[in-house]
């Protein structure tokens, strides 16, 4: 109980690190720290506007592992690899855009009304989401390549090839580059970077590139195999891997800074130099780690935080949850304080011989402390502003005061103030990717759907 103490602690004392206007949505998850929090309101009367359907569904890269590990003792393996299950969507200046696993292309909608604007063959499954900045859109390739395009027409600007050799393999079912771009782009401040490779023996590598001319910057080779959306803070690189911990490097010039302690996981969420990700194949749990000092701060049981304001909200699968921080932070602190003396007081008393005054000092000592560390852990929980039953696992987006939660079939949204259920939205398939710009919602899903939901076309203005 005390790491997660902590962990919330820490996760609640700091802010988000964002890149994006509040009324676009030009990258995974809203912003490079992969928030998914936009000041963006949302009607509550949401129904459909408009429908997207791919000629095909998703093909995503990893299959689900097996339900159990008997080796390690896993049981109830939940798949860890999930960054392309789903054609997540970026909205940006009307437009929205994703890429295809597979048809090999990327895609431009009318967010207004989901015509096809125009697409772009590439030489391989696109499995992450693209990246709109300055009116490009930026996309990376299982053929080993990075595309600049223009945003209004499609049109090429540059291209980057992160081999001089052109080398293919099988590789998931599809003939692709023995170095695929699978580390989801990350573009700012005037640079794109991204990893590419995904076996150490036969090279791994971090790029950065000048985004105006796709000019190489710095190459580093690495020795882990980066998979899936990269997240960056002012002067970091945290590079998931999906089945291992995310590894970390120097924005400047690629520098390896260190790993975390994670189980690994495609979830992702950085709060300052505070990583948190998961869950994993073992505990199944979210793990808070301390990016500085590579401490894991906490784990606890759960899929997915978003931290906004005052309040952490908290996924899992059957449950979401609120948390006042302010109020739990200050309880944290003590706790943290009276374990600390606990941890010293045990190892004393199991060094004092046994039926000395002494030894019965410090066992009063100790049965003091337990019931003060009980009653702050009954504190804590009082904490909680409001906690309620929801199966809907797969996704989470805080817009303005209204949470969105994405299910099996359906998206749900709910009030933040207390999360009170405001509407069952229908959907079809598992609800991956959500997105929000200008007022209206996106939802996509493994069938290869994209749903954008709004207000009623007659409804109230």
């Amino acid at each position: 109980m005390i790491y997660r103490s902590v962990c919330i602690a820490f996760l609640l004392a700091v802010g988000v690190y964002h890149t994006a206007k509040a009324d676009d949505w030009p990258t995974y998850c809203h912003d490079n720290a992969r928030s998914a929090v936009t000041r963006e309101a949302l009607d509550q009367s949401l129904v459909e506007i408009w429908r997207h359907r791919a000629a095909h569904a998703p093909s995503p890269a990893w299959p689900a592992p097996a339900s159990n590990d008997y080796w390690h003792l896993h049981r109830k393996l939940r798949p860890v690899v999930t960054y392309d299950r789903a054609y997540h969507a970026v909205v940006s200046g009307g437009m929205l855009f994703f890429g295809s696993s597979t048809d090999d292309k990327v895609y431009a909608l009318d967010a207004t009304t989901g015509v096809p604007r125009w697409t772009f063959f590439t030489g391989g499954p696109v499995r992450l989401a693209p990246v709109f900045a300055k009116g490009r859109v930026y996309a990376g390739s299982d053929d080993g390549n990075v595309y600049c395009l223009e945003a209004g027409s499609g049109k090429l600007i540059w291209i980057f090839k992160t081999t001089g050799q052109t080398e293919c393999v099988p590789g998931n079912g599809r003939i692709i580059s023995r170095w695929p771009v699978r580390a989801g782009l990350v573009v700012d401040a005037g640079k794109v970077f991204f990893g590419a490779g995904l076996f150490p023996k036969e090279g791994t590598f971090l790029f950065s590139l000048d985004a105006d001319s796709g000019k190489l910057l710095w190459k580093r080779p690495i020795r882990i195999s980066p998979q899936g959306y990269m997240l960056a803070s002012p002067e970091r690189l945290y590079v998931p891997t999906g089945r291992t911990t995310p590894t970390i490097f120097a924005r400047a010039d690629g520098t390896y800074l260190g790993q975390c302690r994670s189980e690994g996981g495609a979830y992702a969420l950085l709060i300052d130099d505070i990583l948190i990700t998961g869950p994993g194949r073992g505990k199944k749990q979210i793990a808070v780690d301390d990016a500085k000092s590579g401490e894991t701060i906490a784990a606890f049981n759960g899929l997915r935080m978003i931290v906004a304001g005052q309040t952490a909200y908290m996924q899992s699968e059957n449950e979401l949850s609120a948390l006042d921080r302010g109020r739990y932070l200050a309880l944290a602190r003590a706790k943290n304080k009276l374990e600390k003396r606990k941890s010293q007081l045990t190892g004393q008393l199991a060094k004092t011989p046994k039926g000395t005054p002494a030894a019965e000092r410090q066992a009063k000592q100790l049965r003091k402390l337990r019931t003060h560390i009980a009653e702050l852990i009954d504190l804590q929980r009082r904490c909680n502003l409001w906690k309620v039953k929801l199966a809907c696992p797969f996704s989470l987006l805080l817009a303005g005061d209204m949470l969105v939660a994405g299910g099996e079939n359906k998206v749900v949204t709910l009030q933040a103030g207390d999360g009170k259920t405001l509407r069952t939205i229908p959907v079809a398939g598992k609800a991956y990717g959500l997105s929000v710009a200008n007022g209206r919602l996106y939802v996509s899903t493994d069938q290869g759907v994209i749903h954008c939901l709004g207000r009623e076309p007659n409804g109230p203005t």
